[in-house]
């Protein structure tokens, strides 16, 4: 899940980009308006949380690549 707020339009291009790359069964992404956060984008997975207070391409990319599709749920077989 990433989360944003008042995220400026490139910001916001770039995670609707990534969400439409990644949409398979246990590695999909997910694009969500999360008021409050003001320019702050915070990226999940789980239990572990990414809080970017101005958006950082290679943070957000390096924590995708890290854990999309390496979840619990993801089927072993």
């Amino acid at each position: 899940m990433i989360y944003y707020d008042q995220s400026p339009r490139p910001v916001l291009e770039a995670l609707n980009a990534w969400a439409s790359l990644f949409r398979g069964d246990g590695d999909g992404l997910i694009v969500v308006l999360h008021p409050a956060l003001g320019s702050e984008v915070v990226l999940t997975a789980w239990d572990k949380r990414l809080r970017l207070s101005q958006f950082d391409r290679r943070a957000a990319a390096a924590f995708i690549e890290q854990f999309r599709g390496h979840g619990p749920e993801t089927p072993s077989g």
